[in-house]
């Protein structure tokens, strides 16, 4: 298994409070006769929401494109006059493709129609920029596609070793656990953390004009026992993250369970993150987390892998409500509401 490197709810004011709560592989050439004819076109999926996903669902799409064609990565590229590793690149989602590249692949390979001003318009959104492109000076290009990836998830699953999942954390725990790390840069993390916090909980418009509100997605959160523990500001900073965690529990769209050190081993060393796609616009994805950002795992198995470290977690878990006066007996309740 490899992880590639791939990335680094508010009140009024758009910070969050603590207060007590009241692909599947192809074979690299297929059959002739499986090229599509003008009358025989595939349907054009659901279109995706933001610019890195249609980016990544068009690079799928042009791969099976060709596939389809029965063309090679040489045969395509040698016909268009491009190097094979352009084609490569634009397959793998490396490398950005615009409309003209879009138009000479699709022309070459047969593709008219519906299908291939399907093709066209996930270029089209794939050029326009993300809410995130506003933080390039503290989110490298390669954790742009983590972020982007995030904001358009159905299903965020994090289990979390060390500390809160960062969707979840209090501006003040953010703060400080940014303020020991991030250095000047602190103030600009903590920014992108809320932002992504808005992006995901509360999925306001993303900035492309005319884009209706999209729905919030389910996020669910598994956290070790050690998570709750590992933190070096105020005790009351602390206490207050707590109770967050007990609130978002109560919530509708969040889910959060611990998982109590009596429970044994881990399946798992670290954190991980599973975005789910649900409508099948993109495969879903695992993503390791550390203090510097997020790596895909990619690789035989990789996905399977964390999926099957998930179910074991929710089996290890306490139940909501258990966690509910778990997390209540930390932060010091009384009682449970």
């Amino acid at each position: 298994m490899i992880c590639m490197d791939l990335a680094t709810a508010a009140s009024d004011d758009g910070r969050m409070t603590g207060q007590p709560p009241d692909s599947v592989p192809a074979s690299e050439s297929a059959p002739r006769d499986s090229r599509p004819s003008s009358g025989d076109l595939r349907p054009a999926p659901q279109r995706p929401s933001s610019p890195e996903l249609s980016h990544r669902v068009l690079a799928a799409e042009l791969k099976r494109v060709r596939l389809d064609a029965g063309l090679t990565h040489v045969q395509l590229a040698r016909t268009l006059g491009w190097p094979q590793a352009k084609l490569s690149k634009i397959e793998s989602a490396k490398q950005g493709v615009g409309v003209d590249a879009v138009m000479a692949i699709t022309e070459t390979c047969g593709v008219e129609g519906d299908h291939r001003a399907h093709l066209v318009e996930l270029a089209r959104q794939a050029r326009r920029k993300g809410w995130w492109e506003s933080y390039r000076d503290v989110l490298p290009p390669d954790r742009r596609s983590y972020v982007g990836l995030e904001s358009d998830a159905s299903t965020v699953r994090v289990f979390a070793t060390e500390s809160v999942p960062e969707l979840l954390q209090t501006t003040d725990y953010a703060e400080a656990q940014l303020r020991a790390r991030a250095g000047s840069a602190a103030e600009r993390r903590l920014q992108l953390l809320l932002d992504r916090q808005r992006q995901v909980l509360a999925r306001a418009e993303d900035g492309i004009p005319g884009r209706a509100v999209r729905p919030s997605p389910r996020v669910e959160t598994v956290l070790a026992e050690s998570a709750l523990y590992r933190f070096a500001g105020e005790a009351q900073v602390l206490a207050e993250q707590r109770y967050r965690l007990v609130a978002a529990a109560r919530s509708q769209a969040v889910s959060v369970r611990v998982v109590p050190f009596r429970s044994g081993p881990l399946p798992l060393d670290g954190s991980f993150t599973l975005l789910g796609f649900g409508d099948g616009r993109h495969p879903d994805a695992a993503f390791r987390s550390d203090r510097v950002g997020w790596e895909r795992c990619v690789g035989e198995n990789a996905l399977s892998v964390h999926q099957q470290a998930w179910r074991e977690l929710t089996t290890m878990a306490l139940d909501t409500a258990e966690s509910i006066r778990f997390l209540v007996d930390l932060a010091g309740a009384e009682s449970v509401p």
